[in-house]
């Protein structure tokens, strides 16, 4: 159930009333977090890779069915490649990956990084794969990837893989020193729409647009390319230590006030609770699985704060608001009814 009319309606006329306080924001990351499992993230997977398995599957989640490609392993808390990093020709791009199923065309994932030995004169790479797809000789999809070095070689590049093995195209390649990943980093890529967007640590490495693939699932990946046989044995210098992917569906965010208004009211949800539960809802919803959606949550109000005062003055609400009728619909428990709440336009149920 969406939670745009209420949003829009009564968050915006508390807000010109001069009422938004920190429990305002948690009555919202509340409320939208109420209608995440129907009209927002539709599907999540989580793992620390733990335990030992070659290929990488944890009771069949994650799959890999392309011949011409190299497998993810796991082993000691990280899940590396099997490229041996020495191969010429077509087959030099036979990067070791795996993948998920069932997630929506819209997908977001993102992965602690693990770099025992950076070096410079092998191309590591660690992928964050994204509406991927695999058989056996055709595998296609975006590969978001870092260089697991720090310094003027490092990049973040965005490719598309275009079937066969060693046919790809480029669509993004930022180079230079903010461009690599150090051991400890989030490597982090989305897709929503036709954008496509890396980050490292929260910050945006790249964006770009592309409208070829429409459907897939995300996952990992890995490239390992040396001079002469440095390569050889050197897979798990470089992985992932966990991994994080979701599923967005409705993934519009709360629309901006001059939208809302465009639409007109639409139906919402909201919640109630009493204020001596404030502390302990704040503590459930600050841990898994709730902590990372109710982060990008406050992040989200509290960008639709800082441009309240534009949007009232672009939407006349000082003036309009007293004149507008209220369509909200309230049900408060007769035993948590406040005192006074009758002649506030509060009525209690039965």
């Amino acid at each position: 159930m969406s939670t745009t009319g209420w949003f829009g309606k009564s968050f915006g006329l508390r807000q010109a009333r001069g009422a938004v306080t920190s429990l305002t924001r948690l009555f919202v990351a509340l409320t939208a977090l109420a209608s995440l499992s129907t009209a927002g993230f539709s599907q999540t997977y989580n793992t620390k890779f733990e335990g030992t398995e070659d290929p990488l599957s944890e009771g069949g989640k994650w799959s890999n069915s392309g011949l011409d490609w190299t497998r993810i392993r796991k082993s000691g808390g990280i899940a590396y490649g099997t490229q041996s990093g020495t191969e010429t020709g077509a087959k030099k791009y036979g990067d070791s990956y795996a993948i998920l199923s069932g997630f929506p065309p819209d997908q977001e994932a993102w992965g602690e990084v693990s770099i025992a030995h950076p070096s410079s004169r092998c191309h590591q790479e660690l992928e964050i794969l994204l509406r991927w797809t695999s058989s056996a000789h055709r595998t296609t999809g975006y590969e978001c990837f870092a260089r697991c070095v720090a310094g003027g070689s490092s990049y973040v590049q965005i490719v598309r893989w275009d079937g066969p093995l060693g046919k790809f195209t480029y669509l993004a390649d930022m180079g230079g020193a903010d461009f690599g990943l150090k051991s400890g980093d989030t490597l982090k890529a989305s897709i929503i729409g036709n954008v496509i967007t890396v980050s490292i640590n929260g910050v945006k490495k790249a964006q770009v647009k592309d409208d070829t693939f429409k459907t897939g699932n995300p996952g990992i990946g890995t490239f390992l390319a040396c001079d002469g046989r440095e390569g050889m044995g050197t897979n798990a210098d470089f992985g992932f230590k966990s991994f994080t992917a979701r599923g967005i569906e409705g993934s519009r965010s709360f629309p901006a006030a001059a939208d809302d208004a465009a639409r007109g009211p639409r139906p919402g949800v909201g919640l109630f609770f009493k204020a001596d539960e404030v502390a302990a809802l704040r503590a459930k919803i600050e841990r898994p699985p709730c902590q990372a959606a109710y982060r990008q949550l406050v992040k989200q109000a509290d960008a639709a704060m800082a441009r309240w005062p534009d949007d009232k003055v672009k939407l006349r609400l000082e003036e309009l608001a007293p004149k507008l009728p209220d369509l909200t619909m309230e049900f408060v428990p007769r035993q948590y009814a406040p005192e006074g709440g009758p002649a506030a336009g509060i009525g209690p149920g039965d």
